[in-house]
């Protein structure tokens, strides 16, 4: 974390859209549920072209562009090679770009991921997750919000996960049958809401968990960054998501007015919802990690044209901003009370037990830790082997609570 940001030319991603003639797709109102493509209209003889939605070879110039134009502050990984691995079924790797002060460092800071496209048809999407990389890039060093949330985060943004389906499928492209992305996590995979076992299905959700690589990068990427807020970006309904479909959550009411909240800074009007089906990537996130993870619907169709997109990324960007800026109710380090090493451990809540399988560790790093509960008492427990489980009273409150654990060694 740096005292004070640093000063770098600025220039804006926003400027490498490319220009042309081509036809904008048609403004259909559709929901993500949706299976359909994007369809073009007829564009009238003398009309002046729109900017045209970036292809998927230019997306990854923009995310190289601002690694090479403020270097300081962002890197560009290619996530394929760094976890090793197998590419896409067309042969291509997954990237992400990382912003932070100490870029090329691993620091002690929350990590926050924005994903765009697990959907490839939806494509006003990838438009927020480049707008987010131009803002934190222009404003670093000028604006004070924006210097602050880099220099006290890890941020995260992928602007198109399914590369093989953008910008016309909502599948990948599987050989032996297109799975929907979304469907794939291992977490909830198996429920009663999770998606279809046919092929043919919009919402196939492949042969096994986790099956498709796409998925596995997400996983490896996950449980090497123990993301502690993610927000997945989807089209359309301009509606946060929160929670599980089918399964229940002991904390249902707490994420509901989390996604409340988060769709009014996002300019929704509060709008929230329950998702749409199980087996989804922020599920397994939320199951995985017990992080801070919603699924936001942008927009009002899922083939904008590119202006409207844009209009989109500029009405959702507070709603990132209060995101990033949200306290954590309980965070702190969990060390060996004897060495001072950090300690990854299973961290439960006892008045409100896991009941589908998810969990909580602290990350193997640093030992650093979160818990997001509702304000009010609650009691944590801290459990590693070879050293005494700790149950820890706290009271979480509106500005967050640091708690620091040491455990002692003994025990079973």
């Amino acid at each position: 974390m740096r005292s004070r940001p640093i000063q770098s030319p600025r220039r804006s991603l926003r400027s490498f859209f490319r220009v042309s003639a081509a036809i904008v797709p048609l403004a259909l109102a559709v929901s993500c549920s949706d299976t359909s493509s994007p369809t073009p209209p007829i564009v009238a003889d003398g009309d002046p072209p729109e900017p045209t939605f970036p292809t998927i070879s230019e997306v990854i110039e923009e995310m190289t562009g601002a690694a090479t134009r403020f270097p300081e502050i962002v890197k560009m990984v290619n996530l394929t090679t760094t976890y090793g691995t197998l590419q896409t079924h067309m042969g291509r790797d997954l990237y992400a770009v990382k912003i932070s002060d100490n870029v090329s460092q691993e620091e002690d800071e929350p990590a926050f991921l924005m994903v765009a496209a697990h959907h490839g048809n939806e494509i006003g999407t990838p438009v927020v997750a480049l707008d987010a990389i131009a803002r934190l890039t222009d404003g670093y060093g000028n604006d004070f919000t924006i210097s602050q949330l880099v220099n006290e985060h890890e941020i995260w943004i992928v602007p198109v996960w399914n590369v093989d389906g953008y910008p016309e499928t909502r599948k990948n492209l599987q050989p032996t049958g297109n799975v929907d992305l979304n469907r794939n996590y291992p977490f909830l995979w198996n429920s009663d809401c999770s998606g279809s076992t046919s092929t043919g299905s919009g919402n196939y959700k492949g042969p096994t968990p986790g099956s498709e690589p796409e998925t596995q990068t997400m996983m490896a990427f996950s449980e090497d960054q123990r993301f502690t807020k993610v927000l997945d970006l989807h089209s359309s309904g301009r509606v946060v998501v929160f929670g599980y479909r089918c399964s229940p959550h002991r904390l249902s009411s707490y994420l509901e007015d989390e996604a409340v909240a988060l769709s009014e800074a996002s300019s929704y009007g509060g709008e929230a919802r329950a998702p749409s089906a199980e087996g989804e990537h922020y599920h397994w996130q939320l199951g995985r990690f017990s992080n801070y993870a919603f699924l936001t619907e942008i927009g009002n169709t899922q083939s904008p044209a590119y202006s409207e997109a844009v209009a989109e990324a500029a009405r959702v960007w507070p709603g990132t901003v209060w995101m990033l800026q949200r306290p954590i109710p309980v965070w702190g380090h969990v060390r060996d009370a004897t060495s001072g090493d950090p300690l990854s451990v299973e961290i439960s809540y006892v008045e409100n037990p896991f009941t589908q399988g998810e969990q909580n560790t602290s990350e193997p790093r640093f030992g650093r830790y979160h818990a997001f509960l509702p304000p009010g008492g609650h009691t944590l427990r801290f459990s590693h082997a070879g050293h005494v489980t700790q149950e820890i009273p706290v009271t979480v409150t509106s500005g967050g609570t640091r708690v620091e654990v040491a455990l002692v060694r003994g025990g079973g």
